[in-house]
């Protein structure tokens, strides 16, 4: 059974995802964190998105010296300009540079997910569609590659009970 806390979430993320979908973004002024990783997914790197990690490694405190798990509003415009110059003197796209340190200080900042490498993860999503849909792998892979056919995924859309994720078409 789900606690309150979990659908609480699950219902505030699916309302965050088809106001993106719908608007192709969220106003970045009230929700910063959210219109960064919006923009990130619709293929814009130059964003950051701060999150707890990310405030983590840069250790943020408040003015008292405790930590603080997210930047100020006020703040996240200059964390994310700093970012975007350290991504380009790596050579990196600052949303590279966010995502390598999100994974790199994983064990600093508490980050609970899997670290596997994408490659392991797309291809569990190839045999877990495949399986559903009785084809082979490779059936499957070719159908992706040519827009054909979704990946299954499970994730906070799914969790949400949201109508976001959509049976692939065959």
């Amino acid at each position: 059974m789900r606690s309150t806390t979990q659908n609480h979430f699950a219902g505030l993320h699916a309302k965050k995802i088809a106001e993106v979908l719908q608007q192709r973004g969220v106003p970045p002024i009230q929700n910063a964190k959210t219109a960064s990783f919006a923009q990130n997914l619709f293929n814009n790197q130059r964003p950051i998105t701060i999150d707890r990690h990310n405030a983590r490694l840069w250790d943020l405190r408040d003015a008292q010296g405790r930590p603080r798990d997210v930047p100020p509003q006020v703040s996240y415009g200059f964390l994310e300009q700093l970012q975007q110059a350290e991504a380009a003197k790596l050579g990196m796209t600052p949303a590279q540079y966010q995502a390598s340190s999100w994974i790199g200080g994983a064990n600093q900042t508490g980050v609970r997910s899997r670290l596997a490498p994408w490659l392991d993860t797309f291809e569990t999503r190839v045999a877990l569609t495949a399986k559903k849909y009785q084809l082979s792998q490779e059936e499957v892979l070719r159908r992706f590659i040519r827009g054909e056919l979704s990946l299954l995924s499970v994730g906070g859309a799914a969790a949400a009970g949201s109508d976001i994720l959509r049976e692939p078409e065959e």
